[in-house]
Parts: structure tokens; sequence; C-alpha cells
């Protein structure tokens, strides 16, 4: 990064992979986030340590090209000239301008942001922002599993869901600063990770005593409430082969085993890309079921809450005894042709 250019660092990765750990600590090295912060949240009790502005453009965004933070088919996704999305491009330009003023450093995460990528690269590039883009890697079994005990999403929709994700952040940073960070070695090596991550962004190396704070008071082994390893990949047949192959080169930028302008890493993840736009058709297929099975879904709890206010209302209470009646009436009318045949 440039001494003279605004310093940005935009946190990728798919939704329960630690980008909330890795945003907090961003700090460390100097990185502020800002104070318009969604707040914390049962799911998260630490924080999200995401903008409510940036979240807000996403969903806004996200509403007009007509998907949805966990719809599956967003791939591809290039940015347009329309009125509202240009309209969209003046909130996030003047955001920027508000939260690096005075030669500030801000970061912001925000998962959607991973798939609507080409909206934010413009941005910065129209504020001239010197950007450092930090992508987070989770096991994708840990993902799928976190996501089914909250959201109870079927194992397959997260699958796809993290390979949509990870191969258009990869994709969309291509040629640009950027650096994986693996979750569970960050969690299990935080100072030698962001030492890393200020090596690879050319920002300033973690302050010492931030870093010890962020360490014993924020990190905790609780923040993973499921792990598992890269071994029971041949133990999910939901597990589709493109999201192991993904994780596996990933997991080897993550451990810096391979560059990330390397040719073979570049030429497997195009064709990953390709392969996911090869299955739009179906992608968006099971997204259009999905929307449809939780529309069922509501209609079902408010049908049930609506029965629910009416067995507690005032008039069924008082109605019972006619019910009863009605109840005995009809038993006796079924018995009474039974005793007509004798």
């Amino acid at each position: 990064m440039q001494i003279d250019r605004n310093r940005l660092v935009i946190v990728l990765g798919m939704h329960r992979s630690g980008t909330s750990a890795v945003s907090r600590g961003l700090s460390t090295l100097g990185i502020e986030l800002g104070e318009n912060l969604h707040p914390p949240g049962a799911d998260n009790p630490k924080g999200f340590w995401e903008d409510r502005a940036v979240l807000a453009i996403n969903e806004a965004l996200l509403a007009r090209i007509g998907s949805a933070y966990d719809q599956l088919g967003l791939v591809g996704w290039e940015l347009t000239d329309a009125p509202d999305i240009s309209a969209l491009q003046q909130q996030a330009g003047a955001l920027f301008r508000e939260k690096l003023r005075h030669g500030r450093c801000w970061g912001f995460k925000d998962p959607r942001t991973a798939r609507l990528l080409s909206f934010w690269k413009a941005v910065a590039e129209r504020e001239a922002c010197d950007v450092g883009y930090l992508i987070v890697v989770r096991n994708p079994i840990s993902v799928a599993k976190s996501l089914q005990a909250r959201n109870r999403f079927p194992l397959e929709k997260s699958y796809y869901l993290w390979q949509e994700h990870l191969v258009q952040a990869i994709i969309g940073t291509h040629g640009q600063l950027r650096v994986v960070v693996d979750y569970d070695l960050l969690l299990e090596q935080p100072g030698q990770q962001w030492s890393r991550v200020a090596r690879a962004l050319s920002l300033r190396p973690p302050d010492p005593a931030k870093l010890s704070a962020y360490t014993s008071d924020f990190l905790d082994a609780g923040m993973r409430h499921t792990y598992h390893s890269r071994m029971e990949f041949g133990l999910d047949p939901a597990l589709p082969k493109p999201v192991s192959v993904a994780y596996d080169w990933l997991q080897k930028a993550a451990r810096d085993e391979v560059a990330l302008d390397d040719t073979d890493f570049t030429q497997a993840f195009n064709r990953m890309q390709t392969a996911l736009a090869d299955m739009l058709p179906a992608l968006r297929w099971m997204a259009n079921q999905d929307r449809e099975i939780s529309l069922l879904e509501r209609t079902v709890a408010q049908h049930n809450a609506r029965l629910q206010e009416i067995y507690r209302s005032r008039s069924w209470r008082c109605t019972r005894p006619l019910r009863l009646i009605e109840h005995a009436l009809r038993a006796l009318a079924r018995r009474r042709p039974e005793s007509e045949e004798r």
C-alpha cells in the first residue's frame, strides 16, 4: 500500500467463517472499523464488527438484483450503470470519504461483499483508495454445520454458498494486494497470523499491547462452536468435489505454500468459476425452490399462530361445553346404526 493514498482493507469470506474475529483483529494493525457497527447477537455475542451502512448498501443492492445473502446463483455479477445502482455507488463513495478523511485507515467486512465485489471495487477506484483484501477461509464442513444449527440450512446449500463466496473472492481480487487467512490457524497462532497479514498488505506490524488484549480478551476456544478436519471430507457424500479442491488450494495459500498469483492456482480458480457459471440454471432453480419452501413455512407458521390466538380466546373457552356436546352427539350418531342392525 502506498503512504499517500487512502488505506482501505476489505475482509472477504463466507458467512460463519470467522470474518467477525478477523475484522476485530484489524485494530492490532491500526485499521479502524468505526462506531456505526451492527450490534452483537445471540449467535455472535462478541459482535459482528460490520459497518451498518455497508450492510444496508449490500442489502439494497441484493434486493435490486433480485437476490439475497443466502440465495444461490449469484455468480459473475457485474456492475451496471442503472440509476438506482449509481445512487448506491454515490452513497458508498460518501461513506468512504467520511471514513477515510484525515488520512485514517479503515476496514470493513460483510460476507455479502464477496459476491458483489465489482460494486465495491468500482467505488474504491473512484475514491482513489489503496485497497488490500483479507480473504478468510474456514473448513466448509464447519461452516455448513454451523449454518445448519443456526439457520437450518441444508448442508448442500451451504457448501455451494461457500464455493460461490470463496471462488469469487479469489477471482475478483486477482492482481490486487491480498492475503488468505485460515480461521483455525488464526485461533491457534494469532500473533504469527497478524504479522503475516501485516507483511502481505504492507501495513504496520501488530501493536503488542493491542495484540495481547485481542488474544486474551477477545479470542477464545468457545468462539469455534464447530470444528472439523480435512480428513472428514470423504465421510460426507453431500460435499461437492470442487469445494474440497478449492479448500485445498486455499489452505496452501493460507500456509504460504503457494503464491496467490501462481499460474496453477489462478487456472484452478478460473476453472471453478467457469463450472459455477455452467451450473447457474441449476443453482437458480435451487434458489427458487428454497424461496418457495421458506414462503410455505412462513404461511404455516402464520396459520399456527392464528390458531393459537383462537385457542386462547375467551369465545373459544366459553364455547367449549358446546363442542363437547357436539362431539358426544356425533359419537352417539355413529353408534346408532350399529344398534339398529342388531
